[in-house]
């Protein structure tokens, strides 16, 4: 669907681009080494603070993925728990996705490269209903932005 033909598509199964020989320009095995980084940027409750030196180590290393991927261009999608309002917990998740996109901006990631998505409540870990869920829930994860 990305209109190369798959027998000139380096990546048959991903859109992607010309430039990238039918690849996108940021790779699902990009995507997934910056969400397994990021699996440790959670948040406390009612909180968008980035704290800890585990948080910050995170951080640093999807720069480094980012600078080692010139082309990737990522969506950082903000989540929160179900605790508090639909419309709060939108509000909080927009805060959460825009505290990791400044301090990568901070770090020296172009801000072209980044986009924030706020989910909300909507994509619980585990259905959220247990304190542990809902911890896991207050979190960010990358997508592709192609």
């Amino acid at each position: 669907g990305d209109g190369i033909l798959d027998k000139d598509d380096t990546c048959p199964q991903e859109a992607g681009t010309l430039e990238g020989a039918g690849c996108p320009d940021t790779s699902a095995a990009v995507v997934a080494q910056l969400n397994e980084v990021g699996s440790s940027i959670f948040f406390a409750a009612e909180s968008a603070k980035l704290m800890g030196k585990k948080v910050m180590t995170a951080l640093a290393e999807i720069k480094k993925v980012l600078d080692e991927n010139p082309k990737a261009s990522i969506i950082i999608e903000g989540h929160a728990s179900t605790d508090g309002s639909e419309e709060y917990n939108q509000k909080l998740s927009l805060k959460r996705a825009e505290a990791v996109q400044a301090k990568l901006i901070e770090l020296g990631v172009d801000s072209s490269r980044l986009v924030v998505k706020p989910l909300g409540e909507s994509m619980p870990i585990n259905g959220d209903d247990a304190v542990e869920d809902k911890s896991k829930s207050r979190r960010v994860e990358f997508k592709a932005n192609i």
